[in-house]
């Protein structure tokens, strides 16, 4: 509460008592605003002329100390420097004795040798709260700054030495203040602020001081009990807070009890020798503390004509959990901001007769309080003032001195409050006064059992059969009044023309609901009633605020958060409202109303739908609105019955602007989409019934389409837009995605957007502008072979391809790319099974993997082979690699290669790189320090290939490669080493063999040694050399049409064993005489030897430019 304000005249019924405080105090009261309303604040009023004035109580001439009440005299007490310490020299902040040139040290104390304590100069101020002279006293005195911290027993010491000649504590002080005319004594009179708290001090004797400072025994845990002699002339605040004090006696003069007296303590009794002088019981006095009495509710508290008017000031007994009755005197009047907060064992409250205002949340959560006897004079219960209060059931008997809410200014007035009864959640039934025109705001909310709400005076009588909310004298109803009051049945305010936003917030029990015809009805007014099975509600406007209030809220304007009035009315078929002259509907007007099937009105004018206003509104199949121009976002989304929202439903939707979602899931609804578009949202027709769309023309040279906005489309054939002069284009991402039976699509934008088209199977007739395709835009649209150019008809080329574009796209036959393509992110042709040859100047992670009729492939200098590009490619046999440095993981794994040649620039190999690559049986890498991670070659799935064979260089990292995977190794000379394991038998020969494995069989020739020098025994067709002309490739021995490694090893098998390898061998590959011809290339014409197989291994190794080789003898 603001003690300072004005008095002002309000009620004639309290003018003998109110002219009896103006005179005596001269007060106002006020309170600042709660936390969910304006209006919570109290003002009292009174018959006598307004005055600045604050006069003396009637008592004022019994005190012995003229400056006791701190109504009217506020006292200061401040700590002054003085020299402590004679110093040599000048240093920062030191003094100067003019007269003795003495240089000084200043200090705010000093410490006592001899105690351990701490001392100061204090200087204390009374200045008059209200009146020409605002300083009415000063005088200077020593006083107690700190006290030596374990100090058990305290009491006033002897005189205090100052810690310098005192005429230099005098001079300074002179000198320093204009006003000092010496100190009272050398003992110290005043305990200072803080000067004990937190000591282990446990008794006090307060004998010879007259002034104790704020929180002069703040936090003493020890101290238990305390006496206040009668010389004690002011105690500021927090004196003994949080301290352990549990017994208090009060002797002195004490008319105001200072804020956070005792707060935080363990006080069980107190005791005043003058309760009769007592004004004010200061913020937070006695607040958390075990109290069974309110002081001025004490037995001995006798609050008779002798007794001053009393104000109990903001939380003086929050958190007292131990008072169970309050029964005011005729001396108190008013009761501040949570007063009485929180005292949980608070049954009974009895108004004092006199007992004007209790100020806001003045008895909020006393739990256990059942019984309220009222006066007939109260005037205000500020906000929330019994919020809370869970063990009321009824409430009757209020005073008709109870009006609707005055603000004085936004935050202060008198009356009756927001939030009054908020949270009685036993509360069935209430009697109000008939002076209350308006219900205030959230004065029942929460009250879940709440069953009944009447209106008259003090004498009316509780019937408890009633089930209804009713009163001819309410005009308004204010926002949250009735919020959560399940168990309220019935509501007939007929008078009332105005409603509040969430008046009736989730009343679920109510079934019957009638009012006036309204100016306003507020923001979800009726949300989630959800027991109304019929609604009548006429308004000139549904949602917000009226215009004339402060800050109004609009329901017309654009996506509008204001409306939601019938939201949630779950059981209601038909709702009737006023449409005259509308034409908008307010945003999520019948949002969820899910069995609503009519709509009283005429909705035939309506031109714009505000956000969420049909949303969820599943029983709903036919509306009337042919001429809609703007439908906001989620209007109509999840309406799944809807088949039709004008009379004819042939006529297609032509609005201009769609927002999100405004016809999601509207599966029903079956209709085209034509004209010149605005904006389509995000999602706007997602999993709707349109069944074709022709968009001529964006207005405004924009188009606009939002993420998703047709995907889902189950009846969607042809998507056709139209916009070639459209300066811009915005479009989202998915905006055809999961439209199973699209099949045609023309579409002018620059590009096509991620997930444009993405899981439409049976699209097939596809025509772009756009030269830019984005991540995922064709995946999965398994019917699509080519993009078409729309200007003239010709095979796209795209500019730009991102990840998985095409992926699953198992009909794409034309890659719409060439060599200046650019292409981002991976897997653009994954799982593209038809498609045959690229030309491509990028290769990305996964690219083509899983296009299993690839058999060509351009790179145009491309370097790096990604991880995967070419995965599962089951027909691709041949890849140039003459640019390629590096391999990826997995990037020819299970293709069609029969050899794998790697030349020198290959420095990098990737795992798994060729794994599964059934039909190769070798691998040359001619690069000596090539990178060759895990299982690049000779795997099939975890497994070797049997007689798979590394050709490279000797000491090489493909010779460690060989030896680490126990693959068999051929160096650049010819030399076979066999790491494979192997079975020994005897040797058909009288030499040892070189151990061999075919590459184009399964076979495996075994021999005594593991490795051995190749023969130099040479097969010559006859004495005379005859060179027999060559049929297919040079090299080529095994007729594969390739010269690689496994031509070499089927030379040396044939030489090793004739009887199996040789021209009449028993294996199915063995040597042709057309396949020795073209084998013999080292000195052609000397018929077949070792040297032969070693010519074709140095080829392979790059060591010789080309076959034959000339050797000179």
């Amino acid at each position: 509460m603001d003690y300072s304000g004005k008095v002002k005249v309000m009620k004639k019924t309290l003018a003998a008592l109110f002219a009896i405080l103006c005179v005596a105090g001269g007060m106002r009261t006020a309170a600042t605003t709660n936390a969910n309303t304006k209006n919570s604040g109290i003002v009292i009023t009174a018959s006598a002329a307004d005055t600045e004035v604050i006069t003396e109580g009637k008592n004022a001439s019994k005190y012995t100390y003229k400056y006791a009440d701190a109504t009217i005299y506020s006292t200061a007490i401040q700590a002054l420097t003085i020299p402590v310490e004679e110093l040599k020299a000048k240093t920062t902040g030191s003094w100067e004795d003019k007269e003795t040139n003495k240089i000084y040290k200043t200090d705010s104390k000093w410490t006592d040798s001899k105690t351990g304590n701490s001392y100061s100069i204090y200087k204390i101020t009374i200045k008059e709260n209200k009146g020409s002279k605002p300083t009415v006293s000063t005088e200077y005195r020593i006083g107690l700054a700190t006290l030596k911290p374990t100090t058990i027993d305290f009491k006033l010491t002897d005189d205090i030495a100052y810690p310098v000649d005192e005429k230099e504590v005098k001079a300074y002080l002179s000198e320093k203040n204009k006003d000092f005319t010496g100190i009272s004594s050398k003992k110290a009179t005043i305990i200072g602020p803080s000067a004990l708290a937190s000591s282990y001090v446990k008794t006090v004797d307060f004998t010879g001081f007259d002034f104790i400072g704020d929180s002069a025994l703040k936090d003493c845990k020890y101290i238990t009990e305390v006496t206040i002699p009668k010389e004690i002339k002011y105690i500021g605040t927090g004196a003994f807070e949080n301290s352990g004090l549990k017994k208090l006696y009060v002797n002195n003069e004490m008319p105001v009890v200072p804020e956070k007296f005792c707060s935080g303590t363990n006080l069980t009794e107190i005791k005043f020798a003058h309760p009769d002088y007592i004004r004010t019981i200061g913020k937070e006095a006695f607040k958390s503390t075990p109290l069974s009495d309110a002081v001025v509710t004490n037995a001995d508290y006798k609050g008779d004509a002798n007794y001053e008017f009393v104000e109990i000031g903001d939380s003086a007994f929050e958190n007292c959990a131990n008072i169970k009755t309050l029964a005011f005197p005729a001396n108190v009047i008013t009761l501040g901001k949570s007063t009485f907060k929180n005292n949980t064992a608070l049954t009974t409250l009895k108004f004092g007769e006199n007992l004007i205002a209790a100020d806001n949340s003045c008895f909020y959560g006393c739990t256990s309080l059942n019984s309220i006897t009222w006066n007939n004079v109260l005037e205000t219960l500020a906000g929330s003032c019994f919020t809370g209060c869970t063990s009321l059931k009824t409430v009757s008997g209020m005073p008709t001195t109870l009006m609707d809410w005055v603000p004085e200014d936004e935050t202060l007035g008198w009356g009756v409050g927001d939030g009054v009864f908020s949270g009685c959640t036993s509360l069935e039934h209430v009697i109000l006064p008939s002076s209350l025109k308006r219900i205030p705001g959230s004065m029942f909310e929460g009250d879940v059992k709440l069953k009944s709400v009447q209106f008259g005076d003090a004498k009316k009588e509780i019937d408890s059969k009633l089930t209804v909310a009713s009163g001819d004298n309410i005009v308004k109803i204010k926002k949250n009044a009735f919020a959560n009051c399940e168990l309220l049945q019935k509501v007939d305010f007929g008078k009332t023309t105005y409603i509040e936003e969430k008046a009736f917030l989730n009343c679920k029990g109510m079934t019957s609901f009638n009012v006036g015809e309204c100016s306003v009805v507020g923001t979800s007014a009726l949300e989630g009633c959800s027991a109304l099975k019929e609604i009548t509600l006429l308004s000139d406007q549904y949602g917000g605020t009226a215009p004339n209030v402060k800050s109004p809220k609009d329901p017309n304007k654009t996506n509008s958060s204001e409306g939601y009035v019938f939201k949630g009315c779950t059981s209601a078929k038909k709702i009737t409202i006023k449409t005259d002259d509308k034409v908008k509907l307010s945003s999520g007007m019948f949002q969820n109303c899910t069995s609503l099937t009519d709509i009283g009105g005429d909705l035939s004018k309506i031109e714009i739908i505000g956000k969420d206003c049909f949303s969820g509104c599943t029983a709903l199949t036919h509306l009337n609105m042919p001429i809609l121009k703007i439908i906001e976002s989620s209007a109509f989304a999840n309406c799944t019955a809807l088949k039709q929202i004008t009379d004819d439903p042939t006529l297609p939707i032509k609005a201009t602007d769609y927002g999100d979602k405004a016809f999601q899931n509207c599966s029903e609804l079956k209709f085209t989409l034509t004209g010149d578009i605005s904006t389509i949202g995000a999602s706007a027709f997602q999993n709707s019934g349109v069944t074709s769309l022709s968009l001529n023309g964006m207005v405004g040279g924009t188009v606009v389409i939002g993420n998703s906005a047709f995907a889902d489309c189950a009846n969607l054939k042809s998507a056709v837009i139209n916009s070639q002069d459209a300066k811009k284009f915005s479009v989202g991402t998915g905006v055809f995605a999961n439209c199973p039976i699209l099949e045609k699509a023309s579409y002018d934008g620059p590009l096509v957007t991620a997930s444009m088209f993405k899981n439409c199977p049976k699209l097939n007739d596809i025509k772009l502008l756009a030269d830019v395709i984005n991540a995922n835009a064709f995946e999965g649209c398994s019917s699509i072979q080519s993009l078409i150019n729309k200007n003239d008809g010709t095979l796209l080329i795209a500019k730009e391809i991102d990840g998985a574009a095409f992926k699953g796209c198992s009909a794409l036959i034309n890659s719409s790319a060439d060599a200046n393509t650019i292409f981002k992110g991976s897997q653009q042709y994954s799982g593209c099974a038809a498609l045959k040859s690229a030309n491509v100047s990028t290769l990305t992670s996964g690219m083509f993997e899983n296009c299993t009729s690839l058999n060509s492939v351009k790179t145009n200098n491309v370097t790096s082979v990604p991880a995967g590009a070419f995965q599962n490619c089951t027909s691709l046999d041949t890849f140039v690699f003459t640019n390629i440095e590096s391999i990826g993981a997995s990037a020819f794994a299970n293709t069609g290669f029969k050899s794998i040649e790697l030349p020198a620039n290959v420095a990098s190999i990737g795992n798994n790189a060729f794994l599964n690559c059934a039909k190769a049986t070798s691998a040359t890498i001619a690069n000596k320090n090539a990178t060759i991670t895990g299982r690049a070659f000779g795997y099939n799935a975890n497994k070797q290939i049997p007689n798979f064979i590394i050709s490279g260089i000797a000491g090489s990292t493909a010779e460690t490669y060989a030896k680490n995977n126990k693959l068999n190794f051929m160096d650049e000379t010819g030399k076979l080493t066999a790491n494979e394991v192997t079975t020994t038998t005897k040797a058909t020969t009288t030499k040892a063999t070189t151990t061999t494995t075919k590459a184009t069989t399964k076979a495996t020739t075994t021999t005594t040694k593991a490795t051995t020098k190749a023969s130099s025994t040479t097969t010559k067709a006859g004495t005379t050399t005859t060179t027999a002309k060559v049929e297919g490739i040079l090299g080529d021995t095994n007729g594969d049409g390739t010269v690689d490694v496994s031509d070499a090893v089927l030379i040396m098998q044939s030489l090793s064993n004739p009887s199996k390898f040789g021209t009449q061998g028993t294996d199915d590959h063995h040597i042709t005489e057309a396949g020795k011809n073209r084998g013999d290339v080292e000195n052609r014409g000397n018929g077949l030897t070792n040297m032969d197989a070693l010519a074709i291994q140095k080829y392979k190794l790059e060591l010789i430019k080309s076959l034959p080789e000339s050797v000179q003898k």
